[in-house]
């Protein structure tokens, strides 16, 4: 058996997708003398790779993503892991590029996902739901490498060395799938693990198009984040964002006992049309914004509102429900 420089683990649950993630993965390979496994967990699918070492695909059941990961990294041969999601694409330079990095023996490196910018209603979606209060506090940083923070790391676009699993364990197979990155990454920091964000490493990922379903799913995804912040604050409490949110709710009792119900509507709206004048500014120095999305940023704070109430829900119904809500 040859040796394998790295494995891509990438959980399946959709056929449709991971064909186009399996070609771009074999595109990217033409010309490079690293040795590469793929590993698909979840369904069973027949490829035919021109550039590829060896390659493994496996159903299973059982849909739980740390489940189907951990799967993967049992029988993985590499000492360098690659995960990505089912979506995702690859770029024509990605394994030159990692080939770089991997000389500098970082654990953990991590870099941008950036939207499959071909399909409108997609390029819609990824504006909509962009944090881009977050987006000008990081976009000095985004431009270099450098270290970056558990909570920026994501398993569409990750390489772990399979040294970190020795030390602190496998993904978390009880835990809410859609923080199992999250309560990963910060298992890997609390550890001193340092992971590291590289400008260079990109991976195009599929966004949902716009419709009442992705409003669906958006809410749903919030909710559930406001749950989890109720089942581990210790991990959700140490993300910027989230802190930011709660301090905006656990304000508002303050807000409404000393405010007239005339100054509270006067102050809504003044903050709200502040937002939207912001998201403007914001959105039109993007190259993606053209003048016809004129509506976009009405539409974006309309957005935002929405998934904020959604992370409330979360918040209250993890309260309220907090055996319902435990681990089984």
């Amino acid at each position: 058996m040859k040796e394998i420089d790295f494995s891509i683990i990438i959980p399946v649950g959709r056929k449709d997708f991971v064909i186009p993630c399996l070609r771009s993965i074999d595109k990217a390979l033409k010309k490079q003398t690293c040795k590469v496994e793929v590993i698909l967990v979840g369904e069973k699918i027949d490829f035919h790779f021109k550039n590829l070492t060896r390659f493994s695909s496996f159903y299973l059941k059982k849909k739980h993503t740390s489940y189907r990961r951990n799967y993967g990294i049992k029988r993985a041969l590499g000492k360098t892991l690659i995960f990505l999601d089912d979506d995702t694409l690859l770029t024509k330079d990605y394994f030159s590029r990692l080939n770089k990095l991997k000389r500098k023996k970082h654990q953990i490196i991590t870099g941008p996902t950036l939207p499959y910018t071909k399909n409108k209603r997609e390029l819609i979606t990824d504006i909509l739901i962009s944090d881009y209060i977050g987006e000008l506090r990081t976009a000095e940083k985004a431009k270099k490498d450098s270290e970056t923070e558990f909570y920026n790391i994501y398993l569409c676009n990750v390489i772990i060395n399979r040294k970190v699993f020795n030390d602190i364990g496998l993904f978390n197979e009880k835990i809410d799938y859609r923080m199992d990155d999250t309560e990963f990454f910060y298992r890997a920091q609390r550890k001193g693990i340092k992971a590291f964000y590289s400008k260079d490493l990109i991976v195009i990922h599929k966004r949902r198009e716009f419709s009442g379903e992705f409003l669906g799913h958006i809410f749903i995804s919030r909710f559930y984040t406001g749950v989890n912040t109720i089942r581990h604050p210790e991990i959700m409490s140490s993300i910027q964002g989230i802190r930011l949110v709660l301090s905006l709710i656990l304000s508002i009792p303050l807000f409404l006992y000393f405010l007239s119900l005339k100054r509270i509507i006067k102050t809504s709206l003044s903050l709200s049309i502040s937002y939207v004048l912001f998201l403007f500014v914001v959105a039109f120095k993007k190259k993606n914004i053209k003048d016809r999305y004129i509506l976009l940023p009405p539409a974006i704070f309309l957005t935002h509102l929405w998934v904020i109430t959604g992370f409330i829900s979360g918040i209250i119904s993890g309260i309220i429900n907090r055996k319902e809500y435990e681990y089984k």
